[in-house]
């Protein structure tokens, strides 16, 4: 039942659409208004105009699409009558004997929200925050931010995509950003930062010998920049305290785990005691 009064209902509207080329209109009176704003990417005449008296007719006709389409967001432009009355008139014969009134001149804005410097740097800081659990001793930061904007965007809900340029995150300098509206990339550009990650990590006091085991007194712990390490530093002392230097050390230097290792047992050429046992004998002899 309901169906079939929608399927009624539809085919009366496109009938009195048609008969717009066909029925004359006078008494008609459209009149435009001398601005409109809009949000959408598409600008019906109902944004810009109102019909009277109201039928079924003039509002199915206020619902149409015009061929002109809205600035981008944060822009304006200017639509003249006499432009829209040839179009409506050529598209719609009969329109022509109704009364055209109001603005000369439409001016039509679309509405926009917009990003700039604050709202990129506080995106950037947000994706820092996310990177701490990797890094729980660092304290992660961006300097030297190049950031572009601002930038106009549609109306909507904003969703923001990091990227950086690097799958190593300490050693980019470049990030990229998909800026997306409704679910929509509207937006694709890039910021060039440098990370910087301030982390207390374990250095030498004084200048370490090779084979040297290493007590806490030869060792201190220093503030510097991970970034500028080449190799995995070490972070706790007590993974260095009882460890033998692998080659000479110079005071000041970051403790990298690849300085360091287990401490020798037996060196070379020390004489050792051997003992070798089954289940019923065990020899023991001396040996080097």
């Amino acid at each position: 039942m309901i169906h079939s009064f929608l399927h009624n209902l539809a085919f009366f509207i496109w009938c009195g659409i048609a008969l717009w080329g066909a029925v004359p209109v006078h008494g008609m009176e459209l009149a435009f208004s001398p601005g409109a704003r809009v949000s959408g990417s598409t600008l019906l005449l109902s944004d810009i105009a109102t019909i009277t008296p109201a039928t079924v007719e003039s509002t199915a006709l206020l619902s149409q699409s015009l061929y002109i389409r809205p600035p981008a967001p944060g822009k304006t432009i200017t639509i003249a009558r006499v432009d829209l009355r040839s179009y409506l008139s050529h598209r719609y014969p009969k329109l022509a004997a109704a009364t055209w009134t109001g603005a000369k001149k439409i001016t039509v804005t679309r509405a926009a929200q917009t990003i700039g410097p604050e709202e990129i740097r506080a995106t950037l800081d947000r994706y820092l925050q996310k990177q701490r659990s990797r890094y729980p001793n660092s304290d992660l930061k961006l300097v030297n931010l190049q950031s572009p904007g601002p930038f106009h965007l549609p109306i909507g809900p904003i969703n923001i995509e990091v990227i950086p340029a690097n799958t190593d995150f300490l050693k980019t300098n470049r990030f990229t950003l998909l800026v997306r509206v409704n679910g929509k990339v509207e937006k694709n550009f890039s910021v060039f930062a440098k990370v910087e990650a301030m982390t207390p990590v374990v250095t030498v006091s004084h200048n370490i010998r090779r084979g040297q085991i290493l007590s806490q007194n030869d060792l201190s712990v220093t503030v510097v920049d991970l970034v500028k390490i080449r190799q995995s530093p070490v972070i706790h002392m007590t993974d260095a305290v009882g460890k033998e230097a692998r080659q000479t050390i110079r005071r000041g230097q970051v403790l990298a785990y690849s300085l360091i290792d287990y401490p020798t047992i037996i060196k070379r050429g020390e004489l050792v005691l051997i003992t070798a046992r089954s289940q019923s004998l065990s020899v023991t002899a001396k040996g080097v």
